[in-house]
This record gives C-alpha cells, sequence and structure tokens, in this order.
C-alpha cells in the first residue's frame, strides 16, 4: 500500500520541528521542501486559506534559511545544544526601594 502524500508531508513537517528544536539550520531547509509540498496539496483541492498560510510559511522558512548564520552566533551554536543562561537571569532583581518585585 502506498503511503498517502499528506502523510509523507507531515512527516517532513515534524521532522523540520525536530531539527530546529535541536538548533540545526537544516530544519530550515526541511520546512522549504514540505511547505512547497502542502502549498501543492492544498492548491488542488482548493483550500485557499491554507494556501495563503503555508506561502506565509515558506516566505518564514526561507528567511530563516538565509540569515541562520548572520547575527548572534550563540543562538545556534555549532554543537547543536543550547547554551546556559547564568542564573543570574532567573532570580528577582531588586527594586529602586530595596524590595522584590
Amino acid at each position: 500500500m502506498p503511503l498517502e502524500p499528506t502523510w509523507m508531508l507531515t512527516g517532513l513537517s515534524m521532522t523540520g520541528a525536530v531539527l530546529n528544536m535541536a538548533r540545526r539550520r537544516s530544519g530550515q531547509g526541511v520546512w522549504i521542501f514540505a511547505n512547497i509540498g502542502w502549498i501543492g496539496a492544498f492548491y488542488r483541492v482548493g483550500n485557499w486559506p491554507a494556501v495563503a498560510l503555508f506561502c506565509f510559511y515558506l516566505a518564514t522558512s526561507v528567511v530563516g534559511f538565509i540569515i541562520w548564520n548572520r547575527g548572534d552566533r550563540e543562538c545556534a551554536p555549532k554543537s547543536g545544544m543550547p547554551r546556559r543562561l547564568p542564573r543570574e537571569t532567573f532570580e528577582a532583581q531588586p527594586t529602586a526601594t530595596g524590595g522584590n518585585p
């Protein structure tokens, strides 16, 4: 039994999400291909709001792929693991009156 195209697109979309959670640039590339497939699938059945939505997703994926390595390099470390923030980031800071917010 052949695999239905929407199941393959679902798998691609989920793979892209997992790669993005791992901070891998390839996740954006997988999403580009998946979004093109979703646009075609929704176009064939005339679901125009979904076509518009996935065109937007496609645009954000392309921009994400292009700018992935620009700017703050700490956002996507080469190791694929997120960088830990200092503990002070999460601790309450005293206000001008000396108490906690």
